[in-house]
This record gives structure tokens, C-alpha cells and sequence, in this order.
């Protein structure tokens, strides 16, 4: 079975943006996922990682390199 006929690769992401006092709001839904599928389990660590560095672009005018390595503590 190809994974286009997987129903764990299938999902949905919303993306609302909405003005909030003098800032704009987003808020990002992403739903019909099956529970426990390795997608459900990637976007848990993937979304926060590139809302972070959306939210450090828009702020400073450089994203975060979701991609580097940690640094060493």
C-alpha cells in the first residue's frame, strides 16, 4: 500500500489570523489525525518549532534555524 492510501498520512491544518487590539492573532488548527500515527506524534515537536521561528522573524527580521544543531550546555 502506497502511503497516499495510508489514512495516518492525512491530515488538516486551519490557519486563522484575526486583529487583537493593535497585534494580529494566528491560530493554527491541525486536526484529523490519527491518533498515534507517527504524523500525530511529528507535529507535536514540528509546530512549535516553526511557530517559534515565525514569531522571532516577525519580531527581530531572522528566523530561528529550526534545522541546527543544539548547542552543547
Amino acid at each position: 500500500a502506497s502511503q497516499a492510501d495510508d489514512p495516518g498520512s492525512y491530515s488538516r491544518v486551519s490557519f486563522d489570523i484575526a486583529a487583537y487590539e493593535e497585534m494580529v492573532r494566528l491560530t493554527v488548527t491541525h486536526d484529523e489525525l490519527e491518533a498515534g500515527s507517527g504524523m500525530a506524534k511529528g507535529i507535536q515537536q514540528g509546530w512549535p518549532l516553526v511557530l517559534s521561528s515565525l514569531k522571532s522573524l516577525l519580531e527581530t527580521g531572522q528566523g530561528i534555524d529550526v534545522f541546527a544543531k543544539p548547542q552543547a550546555a
